[in-house]
């Protein structure tokens, strides 16, 4: 039986959070047809999450969500429930959170002025996020143009470290760009999800920005 366009959604939502958080090194459990694990008790048994994450002792229950979903006020009681837990959090990957298509080469560009100005401004924590949301658009225009052969493991549309690791792996990106850029996307992280202790650095948003540029300009190349 083929699944509802709903259900697909919901589906590569939560491939895409299980792919990310793997490469953080979480340990997943798809809870799909599986029996809850035994280190998960208490009332968020009665919830029962669409997954479970653990790293080393931090424990993450992960909800995929539509913003119309009839359910939304069960996550009250299961926040209020993961909150019992020692270092546990709850975290909602939206549905619809991004866009159908790929973004527009001006959208792109945009974002990266916006966290350059955020950076100017001493907005520092912003301009991370900013620049890694600008950094996901210049990836997907960088892989078409240049052509790389990626895997059809590849998601569409693709989840940002998934493409990298990809482009990294054909020879797209420098070994050094993307040691740099595992670095900062840590910084993104913790700006985002609270986690961590990676502080912001200025010079690593200021590198991203540039290749952010380069990439959407077709001067990006991998020679140090």
């Amino acid at each position: 039986m083929s699944q509802s366009p709903l259900e697909q959604a919901f589906r590569q939502r939560m491939a895409e959070a299980i792919a990310e958080l793997q490469g953080d090194d979480w340990e997943v459990v798809d809870l799909a047809g599986h029996e809850m694990p035994s280190w998960l008790h208490g009332e968020v048994l009665n919830f029962r999450p669409d997954f479970v994450a653990r790293k080393g002792e931090e424990l993450l229950v992960g909800e995929v969500k539509s913003r119309n979903s009839s359910e939304l006020q069960e996550l009250n009681g299961l926040a209020d429930a993961v909150a019992k837990l020692p270092n546990a959090r709850l975290e909602v990957y939206w549905l619809g959170d991004e866009p159908k298509n790929d973004p527009t080469r001006e959208l792109v560009l945009t974002y990266a002025r916006e966290a350059a100005i955020l950076l100017e401004t001493g907005h520092i924590t912003s301009a991370v996020v900013i620049a890694w949301t600008a950094l996901e658009g210049a990836l997907v225009y960088y892989a078409a143009e240049s052509q790389a052969p990626l895997s059809a493991e590849v998601q569409t549309p693709p989840n940002a470290w998934q493409l990298l690791s990809q482009l990294y792996s054909l020879g797209y990106i420098s070994e050094d760009d993307y040691s740099r850029l595992q670095d900062f996307r840590k910084q993104r992280n913790a700006a985002v999800h609270f986690v961590g202790t990676v502080a912001p650095n200025t010079s690593d948003i200021e590198y991203v920005l540039d290749i952010v540029d380069r990439m959407l300009s077709g001067s990006y190349t991998t020679a140090d």
